[in-house]
């Protein structure tokens, strides 16, 4: 979140948070407008997992790499490893 705040949000990036958004499903609809839009959006803390599941076509990171491939559009993912310790 700390990333996505001092690096993507002050240049006008849609800031897509599970923390705050609560839901995967509600995390890639904000995403999917915001690209609609025709803006840029950075997705936070969301996917703990790279494919979705069946019964939840939107709770890994492959849905938003689907919706960048829909709309043409560039997507890069960082990933970001720390101790538990750290992290708190």
């Amino acid at each position: 979140s700390t990333f996505a705040r001092r690096y993507f949000v002050p240049h006008g990036y849609e800031h897509v948070n599970r923390d705050t958004l609560k839901t995967p499903k509600k995390c890639l609809e904000v995403a999917t407008k915001a690209i609609a839009a025709g803006k840029s959006c950075v997705v936070d803390n969301t996917m703990p997992k790279f494919t979705s599941d069946d019964k939840d076509k939107c709770n890994g990171r492959d849905a938003y790499l689907r919706l960048a491939k829909k709309h043409n559009i560039p997507c890069r993912m960082f990933r970001f490893t720390a101790s538990q310790a750290v992290a708190q």
